[in-house]
């Protein structure tokens, strides 16, 4: 049996350690008392101390540096256009020409800005309106009612027509297209999209119509995004190449359809460089001698201001 020691050796013992914790409590205090007067060092390079908890590390909106928060958003936005000069040159060189008719509209995709100058009546389409036919057609084979593949009367297929309309300008093949979506079923769709000025009959639009067309096109506001590309490839290639593009910097992607027909010439594009897109539309009708030469060369000087103002220069 083990022997149990007197009542008062065991009540020492407990004392003793009681003791020993109260010391090292008093220890511990006093150890913290003193590095909380201790001076504080100054950093140069203050580094970063982790904390335990995230549950109360939020900070007052009186901490939130606002002027350079604004500063930030807007260095992310668009910049902004100053169109008053371009106003200028391009009515200018209009007012030097006085026996060729322009008409100018130019959307900003950025902001959706339109800016339009010259004649805004119809002018005679000539190919411009191809690109209607084609997104119609395109439109018609999402809806189940037509297909690429399919054989046309003059031996192609659809598709193969539509590239031949769009990068070589073939007439026959649009005629073809026309054809058999049927001239006023080409007419409804021109208005549900909001054509409004153009008219099958005599092949007639206005260049804001024309730009409208475009853009809404290239903004997949149209034809879904496989038909789209497929039309924008047509018209990446498409001939017609001595109007507004040689005053396109080779950094910048262009998509066009041109038209010239009895003294009309024109050029509808889209012109981008993946950071500003803008689709550009020059008509002209010459009232006078017509010279392809000259008036292509007009086309190009109204081209590159336009192009320094919506930063694409």
């Amino acid at each position: 049996m083990t022997e149990q020691k007197p009542w008062y050796k065991r009540t020492s013992t407990i004392l003793i350690g009681a003791a020993l914790v109260v010391v090292a409590a008093l220890f511990i205090i006093a150890n913290n008392q003193s590095e909380a007067a201790a001076p504080t060092e100054v950093s140069s390079s203050p580094t970063y101390q982790p904390v335990d908890s995230a549950a109360h590390d939020e900070q007052p909106a009186s901490a939130v540096d606002g002027s350079r928060l604004k500063q930030f958003i807007e260095s992310k936005q668009t910049p902004a256009i100053d169109a008053s000069n371009l106003a200028n040159q391009i009515n200018s060189i209009m007012a030097a020409n006085p026996d060729i008719i322009f008409g100018v509209s130019i959307k900003y995709l950025n902001d959706g800005t339109t800016y339009n100058y010259g004649d805004q009546e119809p002018f005679t389409a000539a190919s411009t309106t191809k690109v209607l036919t084609a997104t119609d057609y395109l439109k018609q084979v999402e809806l189940g009612n037509r297909s690429l593949d399919q054989v046309m009367p003059d031996g192609n297929t659809a598709q193969y027509d539509l590239e031949q309309m769009i990068i070589v300008s073939d007439n026959n093949a649009w005629h073809v297209l026309n054809e058999n979506l049927g001239y006023t079923q080409l007419q409804d769709y021109a208005v549900s999209i909001g054509l409004n000025s153009y008219y099958y009959g005599d092949n007639v639009i206005n260049v804001a119509d024309m730009t409208k067309l475009l853009a809404d096109m290239y903004q997949r506001l149209l034809i879904n995004e496989d038909h789209t590309q497929l039309l924008l490839s047509y018209m990446e290639r498409a001939n017609y190449r001595d109007l507004i593009i040689p005053a396109v910097p080779e950094h910048d992607t262009v998509y066009h359809k041109a038209g010239e027909y009895a003294g009309n010439l024109h050029d509808a594009t889209i012109i981008t460089n993946s950071t500003h897109t803008i689709v550009l539309t020059i008509f002209s009708a010459s009232l006078e001698s017509y010279s392809k030469s000259r008036v292509a060369g007009l086309m190009q000087q109204m081209t590159t201001p336009t192009l320094q103002t919506f930063y694409l220069n």
